[in-house]
């Protein structure tokens, strides 16, 4: 009698066990990954956007005054996704696919957008991951199916340059044919006497500027924190040969990985096992699990250069996730670690050793 009343009893404590557990995961799941403010990342010292002066908004005023264009594609399982696309200011093949953190969206990459349209006239596009900004999407996909997101925007790049590159070729034919110069080696062509196929590879002078349009559509993926995890995770997907780049800022190495650490950081709780509770929860209700959200996984598969960046004083995404993912990397690669910089901050931080190591690749690999 005793032994059957014990094993009632067990069976009701294991029973508020599961329950307690079960919601304490939902709990998480919607603190974590389900669409909402996340209220708990408020003055959080060791975020960018936890101070009181947020440097990555100090371009969103450039960006807005600009001549913005908003497109929107479907992803693979039907939601409508939003990014703004800045064209640059002479036609050019190359584009810089921007991809902002956690609770973020696209125009929150101003600073890096202006970089690479001012500096090297590059088009620049910024999507708002799923979850995000103007983008559909009743979770967050810490990168893991944002990249799938990603190799649609990706394809969609490649067939609007297409386009213009076409419609380059139509004007820098008509400028010729206006008796505008033009030069194509020693050869100084004529008023009428230059078709649109030549035109693809020729060099004109309108005004000062030289532009030279190409046909090879060129694509550079640069992200931050949970874009810099998207970008790896897209590293590792079978990608066209026009992706010339990868930049990673201070990305993690997994969703385990780093809520496994937040869990530890921020609420002082073992990730075990609330973080496998979680993780189950997130793939019955948003279709994948923690662990296979890998970009240390990703990265190894990789056949594009990355050149990895993280802060020697992240306490957000420890600095130890930049060194993993570098070591993992199968492909040409480079590690700046940005002394002092805090999660995000890098390229504030030490800006001329950021541009340096960025135009280092660019040079090699894109331009």
């Amino acid at each position: 009698m005793i032994g059957v009343k014990f094993f009632q009893i067990l069976i009701i404590f294991i029973g508020i066990i599961i329950v307690i557990l079960a919601g304490s995961g939902f709990y998480f799941y919607g603190l974590a990954i389900n669409r909402s403010k996340k209220e708990f990342l408020k003055g959080d010292p060791d975020l960018v956007d936890g101070n009181r002066n947020n440097p990555w908004a100090t371009d969103r005023d450039w960006l807005e005054s600009q001549n913005l264009k908003k497109i929107t594609i479907s992803s693979n399982d039907g939601l409508t996704l939003s990014a703004h696309y800045l064209a640059a200011p002479l036609p050019t093949p190359v584009t810089a696919i921007l991809v902002h953190g956690y609770t973020g969206k696209g125009k929150d990459m101003a600073a890096i957008a202006r970089y690479y349209y001012e500096t090297h006239g590059f088009n620049v596009l910024l999507p708002d991951c799923r979850g995000h900004g103007e983008s559909e999407g009743n979770y967050i996909g810490f990168g893991w199916h944002d990249r799938l997101d990603i190799l649609r925007w990706i394809n969609y790049i490649i067939e609007y340059s297409n386009k213009n590159i076409e419609n380059s070729a139509d004007k820098v034919a008509g400028i010729i044919n206006k008796g505008k110069t033009t030069h194509k080696g020693n050869v100084i062509y004529k008023e009428n006497t230059i078709s649109k196929a030549d035109a693809i590879n020729d060099t004109i002078y309108d005004g000062n500027e030289p532009y030279k349009p190409e046909s090879e559509v060129k694509i550079i993926l640069h992200g931050v924190s949970m874009g810099g995890a998207t970008v790896l995770m897209t590293s590792g997907e079978k990608l066209p040969s026009n992706v010339k780049l990868i930049v990673s800022d201070c990305a993690y190495t997994s969703v385990k990985d780093i809520l496994s650490y937040q869990m530890r950081r921020m609420y002082k709780l073992p990730p075990f096992p609330l973080i496998q509770i979680t993780s189950l929860i997130c793939k019955l209700r948003a279709g994948y699990s923690f662990g296979e959200a890998s970009a240390l996984s990703q990265v190894q598969k990789s056949k594009v250069p990355i050149l990895f960046i993280h802060g020697s004083e992240d306490k957000f995404v420890p600095t130890e996730m930049g060194y993993k993912l570098y070591e993992a990397a199968n492909c040409e690669k480079h590690l700046l670690i940005v002394e002092n910089a805090s999660h995000g901050n890098a390229y504030w931080t030490d800006m001329e050793s950021y541009k340096k190591q960025v135009e280092k690749f660019l040079e090699r690999f894109v331009l």
